[in-house]
């Protein structure tokens, strides 16, 4: 398949060579090569974007629930739990059991103690449940860990136990108040591009420059975050770890913000218009 990717890219072909990356990625995914995957998406997404062609929202999501799963553990680490929590939620609610089927059970067990860790109890319980159900997956979970899950499956949150409510922010194009996890929006019915640090949608006061590696972008207060915590005069891009000079990681204006926003809806507009 990678020899018929390239042939098509060769050829021109590049609708046909979209299709068979996301073949090709489909594979590496059920395998667990879930960076590889992320890998052959982001290039065939980057060439498509060069080229000035549409890019398959079956690709973007594709890309965008793999970079989910790629940032839990670097988020976690940060402390940020609310942050992974909601990346793990969005990736159980996509069919974790198909799309990261090698992994679903180490998956289902990290979303049980970040949703823990950020006082989503009613969620944490429910995977609990739903990792505990199946022996198989059970048993993938070492000893310890499994034993802390089976406590928060016998004892569930009481009823009027208070959640941690997901923070609302505003669309980018049409300022509705969504949840920050959410990618499209319910007035505007646009697909909102995601910050590729948070896995986030991104917002218009809050808007980085590109990366000028893949040109996608982040929110700026993730890039300051991880400046702090490395060495202060760069940071890697969170999507293709291309190291971003201190100079090239700034806040765009809101007119600079929209008119990228802009940008990444022309990406779709066909698209949409055949579903």
């Amino acid at each position: 398949a990678q020899y018929i990717y390239k042939l098509h890219q060769v050829l021109g072909n590049h609708a046909e060579s979209a299709r068979i990356a996301i073949l090709i990625a489909k594979q590496e995914q059920e395998r667990g090569r879930y960076k590889g995957a992320h890998s052959l998406l982001l290039r065939t997404y980057k060439d498509l974007v060069r080229l000035k062609l549409q890019v398959p929202r079956d690709l973007w999501e594709r890309l965008m629930l793999l970079q989910s799963y790629i940032l839990v553990k670097p988020l976690a680490r940060m402390e940020e739990h609310v942050n992974a929590a909601l990346l793990l939620k969005r990736i159980c609610q996509n069919n974790v059991f198909e799309l990261f089927r090698a992994h679903a059970a180490q998956t289902l067990a990290s979303a049980v103690i970040e949703c823990m860790k950020s006082g989503m109890t009613k969620d944490a319980h429910a995977y609990a449940c739903e990792l505990v159900k199946d022996a198989e997956r059970r048993n993938q979970i070492p000893e310890q860990l499994r034993k802390k899950i089976e406590v928060v499956v016998r004892k569930p949150p009481k009823a009027d136990q208070p959640q941690t409510q997901e923070p609302l922010s505003p669309c980018p194009y049409c300022t509705s108040p969504l949840p920050d996890s959410s990618l499209t929006c319910g007035k505007c019915q646009n697909i909102i591009p995601y910050c590729t640090g948070t896995g986030l949608h991104l917002l218009i006061a809050d808007w980085a420059a590109p990366c000028e590696n893949c040109g996608l972008s982040s929110r700026y207060s993730i890039l300051e975050k991880l400046m702090a915590r490395g060495e202060g005069d760069h940071v890697g891009c969170p999507m293709c770890y291309i190291d971003m000079p201190a100079s090239r990681v700034v806040r765009l204006s809101h007119d600079e913000a929209r008119e990228q926003a802009a940008d990444m809806k022309l990406m779709f507009l066909k698209d949409n218009k055949k579903a």
